[in-house]
């Protein structure tokens, strides 16, 4: 069973802030989760085909493709250009 310090525990690590009164539900709520789980870990799958394969037709080979980078990209977005720099109107005033 999981014990209230626990639960407070979790809840820091999640970043939760947690009611007191909400405690209890959340206890048994997770004691549950976990007996689930429990449960799961007995089952044996060994005989489950297909368990962790994937068949070659969706495989792809891994290779490096030419392409854009990012810089390139936004680049060629930008209205006007300069030098490789975004060329933007003067936001001061000349002579000031």
């Amino acid at each position: 069973m999981i014990k209230e310090k626990e639960v407070k525990h979790l809840a820091q690590l999640a970043r939760l802030e947690l009611a007191e009164k909400d405690l209890p539900k959340l206890e048994k709520d997770l004691a549950s989760i976990l007996e689930y789980v429990g449960q799961l870990k007995k089952v044996d799958a060994s005989k489950v085909e297909g368990r962790g394969k994937w068949p070659e037709a969706n495989q792809r080979p891994d290779e490096a493709r030419p392409g854009l980078s990012v810089a390139d990209e936004l680049l060629s977005l930008a209205p006007s250009i300069q030098d490789r720099y975004i060329k933007v109107k003067s936001v001061f005033k000349h002579g000031s």
